[in-house]
């Protein structure tokens, strides 16, 4: 059996992939598209499967850091208007 802080972060990092994904569909259907936060959302989700598969099989919990969110501009973003 999994101790339960490894079964707590395995879902939340399952959850957190999901949302990132749904948004990501979302976000492409917007016209125009809209600026936004954006990350390598595979990146994100191979480096939490590999904590995970290392946790499960006996390494220690360790904190680490993916690539950070970038704006990305799109064509929802122009200038500011004027009075």
């Amino acid at each position: 059996s999994l101790p339960r802080s490894t079964a707590i972060f395995a879902k939340t990092v399952l959850q957190e992939y999901w949302s990132a994904v749904r948004m990501v569909a979302f976000l492409q259907g917007a016209d125009p598209r809209l600026t936004a936060l954006v990350r390598d959302t595979p990146g994100f989700g191979r480096l939490a499967a590999q904590e995970l598969l290392a946790v499960l099989d006996g390494g220690p919990h360790r904190t680490v850091q993916g690539e950070l969110p970038h704006l990305e501009a799109r064509e929802s973003t122009g200038p500011c208007p004027r009075d």
